[in-house]
């Protein structure tokens, strides 16, 4: 049984970041969203170009395991995933921590204030308020636009599984296809992934591994 925790990251554009984080033992699911903002029911149009929408920030959501991965060592891996020194400090496209506890927050702006960055740091710490879910078109973008997408069963696995999390992260270049059958080798017996969706996964890494052997 997992101790989940979730905490959500403003990441400048989530596209590639997203990918960086699911690559990470201890990250059960990432999904793409929206926080920090006000204005109800959220949408990418809205965000992009309707100023009442303009203090909601493109985030990802990551259901983690802290036993696996402590926050402090995620917190770190969210700063090394994009830009933190954008110089957006609200907004669409800024960089921020949204902590979903007490401590979270103290983690995180301890990290922060650690001097331990090179540059300037742009980064917000704030309590997370309501996320919206993006899009679907939105989830795991990267591996939307791959092969990789068709091991999915259901378009909610984009949002909901560890399969997509790490196929996703797969297709970004941050897990190596051995890593990824090292995870695989729990799914079904933990409940994050059906037999079928093992099975086919795992299927297609076997004729990759022939087709280059």
């Amino acid at each position: 049984m997992h101790l989940h925790l979730y905490v959500t990251l403003a990441v400048a554009c989530r596209r590639y970041p997203e990918a960086a984080l699911g690559a990470h033992s201890g990250v059960k699911v990432t999904r793409a969203g929206y926080c920090g903002g006000t204005a109800p029911r959220p949408t990418y149009e809205k965000v992009c170009a309707d100023p009442a929408f303009g203090d909601w920030s493109e985030c990802v959501q990551v259901d983690f395991d802290e036993r696996e991965l402590p926050f402090e060592e995620l917190c770190r891996l969210f700063f090394a995933s994009h830009e933190p020194d954008l110089r957006e400090t609200k907004g669409q496209y800024m960089s921020a921590i949204y902590a979903h506890t007490d401590e979270q927050l103290e983690v995180a702006t301890r990290v922060l204030h650690s001097g331990s960055f090179r540059q300037s740091i742009a980064t917000t710490v704030a309590r997370a308020t309501d996320f919206w879910e993006a899009e679907l078109y939105h989830q795991k973008w990267l591996l939307q636009k791959s092969p990789w997408l068709e091991m999915l069963s259901d378009p909610r696995d984009l949002v909901e599984g560890e399969p997509a999390t790490r196929l996703n992260a797969l297709v970004g270049g941050h897990l190596s296809r051995e890593y990824l059958r090292w995870y695989m080798s729990s799914w079904v017996r933990d409940g994050r992934a059906s037999q079928e969706t093992h099975d086919r996964i795992l299927a297609a890494l076997d004729r990759d591994a022939s087709s280059t052997g």
